[in-house]
């Protein structure tokens, strides 16, 4: 069974440990702090990878920032990582395979594979750290196409005004398209969440009157009986 070096590098943390092919993780997970230069990343990078590159088949690297097709850099989004950190070309670390990805993208796969996601044909994974994030699994396939983020994900309501102009609020098996920022979405949204309430209490009443009217019209007919 092959194994794998993974390695995550956070804005503030780097982990790494051995693993298999059914994802049982071999070694102890090592933690060090991520370095504040890309230079001492890589270096730090370089030793971790010396310490076990003959003991794997591939080293697995997750991290924060948007990964290019070839999966050996970073090619933007980097806003807790050192400015040089794009310049990195992971390919070089070691003279095996390595593969770099985003690390939303492997949380995803991971649980896509192994976790709590498996056996599903669609899954979105988000990740809360020193960033935010997510990945998306279809069909069996890391959702992903192009040299960029296909999948954004953020809490800063100034932020999405300024890059949405069309949301897709998928609720209760339905999708409604919002043409509009987010803030045009969550007033949109509240109108019809209260037109349906009033809908839903108008029918209420109608059925309650209904069933009086009904009530009342049987009281009638029994007061007719000889």
């Amino acid at each position: 069974m092959k194994k794998a070096l993974a390695i995550d590098i956070g804005g503030t943390k780097i982990f790494n440990t051995i693993i298999d092919e059914s994802g049982k993780i071999l070694t102890e997970v090592e933690k060090s702090s991520t370095p504040k230069t890309a230079e001492e990343i890589q270096d730090t990078l370089k030793n971790i990878i010396k310490k076990y590159e003959k003991e794997v088949d591939v080293i697995a690297i997750a991290t924060a920032g948007d990964v290019n097709l070839s999966n050996n850099a970073v090619i933007g989004s980097t806003g807790n990582l050192p400015k040089g950190y794009r310049e990195i070309d992971f390919s070089k670390l070691s003279s095996k395979r390595v593969f770099l990805e985003n690390d939303a993208n492997a949380a995803a796969w991971a649980e896509y594979k192994l976790g709590a996601s498996k056996n599903t044909t669609v899954s979105i994974l988000l990740t809360l750290g020193t960033g935010v994030g997510g990945g998306i699994i279809i069909n069996d396939k890391l959702l992903k196409g192009y040299n960029g983020s296909i999948i954004l994900v953020s809490h800063d309501r100034m932020f999405l005004d300024n890059v949405c102009n069309v949301i897709y609020d998928i609720e209760y098996g339905s999708l409604t398209r919002y043409s509009g920022n987010y803030s045009y979405f969550v007033k949109k949204k509240e109108e019809n969440y209260l037109k349906n309430l009033n809908d839903y209490e108008r029918q209420q009443k109608e059925i309650k009157l209904t069933g009086t009217n009904t009530q009342l019209l049987k009281k009638k007919k029994a007061t007719r009986l000889p």
